[in-house]
């Protein structure tokens, strides 16, 4: 292995660990608050793997009344 390819590997491998971390968090918080999770939002959730997308979701999952109102992008 190259080092450049190594190293591309293990800036993948931080990228997947951080959004999985938030991922987890956007979870976690919703449960905290009581909002009910069905399994296609859970799944859309652990499936996102943009950080910039899990952010928003994250904040979101602070007040959203509901969990598809997380997803809401007012589209």
């Amino acid at each position: 292995v190259r080092p450049a390819e190594a190293a591309a590997a293990l800036l993948r491998g931080k990228a997947e660990g951080k959004a999985e971390g938030k991922a987890e968090a956007v979870i976690a918080v919703l449960q905290a608050r009581g909002i009910a999770l069905d399994d296609a939002h859970r799944t859309r959730i652990l499936a996102c793997n943009t950080l910039d997308t899990l952010d928003r979701w994250l904040v979101r999952a602070v007040t959203a009344p509901s969990a598809a109102a997380l997803f809401d992008d007012g589209a």
